[in-house]
């Protein structure tokens, strides 16, 4: 029986048994470890909530030119994604541009290879969450960046559950992942997505910071809350709030033209267009729309509805100066030292000067003299609420004597002043002599 010559040495460089499969198995690491891969091994992430250029992009590309990466980017590999491909993890999509234009600007193979620290697939969720804890750290992202993240994850959240999450569901998840959100702040960046974004995303995405996007929802809010008041009473048309609203804020979708002076100012002329009541005058919204009067209102609530006393009562009784109803329920402040009297079985309100001058010395404790400050706003809000229920019309007495279109106008809209009024007949203690009509014209 013959041997047939072999070629160990050939035989043993011959490669072993493989399945077919074999080559298309991925094994993915347990663990974290350090790997080194390529620029063509690595993607961003797509769901980075960064979609501005950082910057400091600039100062971290010269920094990475010079010495390289200070720190290791962390990158995982999603099993639904392509194969053979990672993503960051946490941060590291500004890094990654940085060195794809090195590798393309000098050729350097330090750039095309990078160390990394591989991280098991966390899930998307917290990847999401992730890359906002890191660039929190950094404080590099803007308030609307930082809300479309915060969305996207509440998104994936409910996808995961399957059911809606409240906004302090959402508080608690994030809170657990390392990036505490109260849940104020989150329902804030709900309405900046929902009612500034779709109308301003130019000035939004320029980096318009959180106070300036807190006033101008807390505006929004005032407004609406006016609108709903007399919207039933007035004729509209088709239009609505949000329309009012969106289209004026168009307008200033632009870092150099934004100022909430400026919009306040645009806003209350559409709303007078689109909202027309004899109520709601120019100096009305203004006031509405007060951070001073929603501070107020927030504080000691809104104010009581004030009935208007009738004219005989707003005037002198007789020739004698008897005193009227209104001067009666007058109460005149008083120092602090001089005794406490009292009118009709109430005391005396302090001036609110007086107030802080005795809680300073002592004399009063901090509580009471909250009370009284409380109180005297609360007189001064109740005097201003008769004043602003009268109007003003641009009409004399000589107009209506000679009966102008103006005077008739006024008289049709408001009525027929008391001749007696006109004539001076009767007429308040504090008011000056009436002028005779000749006086007048000259």
């Amino acid at each position: 029986m013959s041997r047939k010559s072999s070629n160990v040495g050939a035989a043993m460089l011959q490669p072993g048994r493989q399945s077919q499969a074999a080559g298309n198995i991925s094994v993915m690491p347990a663990a974290e470890m350090p790997m080194v891969l390529t620029l063509d091994q690595l993607s961003p992430n797509p769901d980075n909530p960064r979609t501005s250029r950082n910057p400091r992009y600039d100062d971290i590309k010269a920094s990475i030119r010079s010495r390289g990466l200070d720190t290791v980017p962390k990158v995982t590999r999603d099993p639904d994604g392509e194969p053979d491909m990672y993503i960051f993890s946490d941060g590291g999509n500004t890094r990654y541009q940085i060195l794809s234009e090195l590798w393309q600007e000098t050729g350097e193979d330090r750039f095309f290879r990078v160390h990394v620290l591989f991280k098991p697939w966390p899930g998307r969720l917290q990847c999401v969450i992730g890359h906002l804890a890191e660039n929190e750290v950094r404080g590099e992202l803007s308030f609307i960046e930082k809300a479309q993240g915060i969305h996207k994850a509440r998104s994936i959240y409910e996808e995961q559950l399957g059911k809606p999450v409240s906004l302090r569901q959402l508080s608690e998840l994030l809170t657990r992942e390392g990036l505490p959100v109260h849940n104020s702040t989150i329902s804030r960046m709900e309405d900046a997505l929902k009612y500034l974004f779709p109308w301003i995303p130019d000035l939004l995405e320029s980096g318009l910071g959180r106070p300036q996007i807190t006033a101008l929802l807390a505006l929004r809010h005032d407004a609406e809350r006016v609108w709903d008041e007399f919207c039933l009473i007035s004729d509209t048309g088709d239009k609505s709030f949000s329309d009012v609203f969106g289209q004026c804020c168009g307008r200033f979708n632009s870092p150099e033209l934004w100022s909430l002076e400026m919009f306040r100012d645009e806003l209350i002329g559409d709303l007078l267009h689109a909202l027309p009541h004899p109520e709601l005058d120019y100096d009305r919204w203004m006031m509405e729309l007060d951070p001073k009067e929603r501070n107020r209102r927030h504080h000691f609530g809104d104010p009581e509805p004030v009935s208007i006393p009738p004219v005989n009562s707003l005037v002198t009784a007789d020739s004698a100066g008897q005193a009227t109803p209104a001067q009666k329920s007058v109460e005149v402040a008083q120092p602090f030292s001089s005794p406490r009297r009292e009118i009709s079985g109430e005391p005396v309100t302090p001036a609110p000067d007086k107030a802080f001058q005795a809680a300073h010395y002592g004399l009063i404790s901090r509580n009471r003299r909250d009370e009284l400050l409380s109180h005297c706003a609360h007189l001064i809000r109740k005097v201003y609420g008769v004043l602003r229920l009268y109007r003003t019309v641009k009409v004399n007495r000589a107009d209506i004597a000679i009966q102008t279109k103006e005077a008739q106008q006024a008289i049709e809209k408001l009525g027929m002043p008391d001749t007696d009024i006109l004539t001076g007949k009767k007429r308040s203690s504090f008011s000056p002599p009436l002028r005779k009509a000749v006086q007048e014209e000259k």
